[in-house]
């Protein structure tokens, strides 16, 4: 019976898992290079000389 309910909760949350990774709100280049701008209305514009950060994800492609 516990062996039941391990695998039962492994499952569920496997499928939260896979729910979660859905690409919501990202926008896709011609060459298929998935993207989202994160930003707040309220900042100061960049100028000449100053320096950005960003962060990126780079994450493994699976075809059949």
């Amino acid at each position: 019976m516990k062996n039941s309910f391990v695998h039962l909760l492994g499952l569920a949350l496997f499928t939260l898992v896979l729910g979660a990774c859905q690409n919501i709100g990202f926008e896709k280049t011609k060459s298929g290079l998935e993207y989202k701008i994160i930003s707040s209305e309220n900042g100061d514009s960049l100028k000449h000389g100053d320096f950005i950060k960003f962060n990126y994800r780079i994450m493994p492609i699976f075809f059949d």
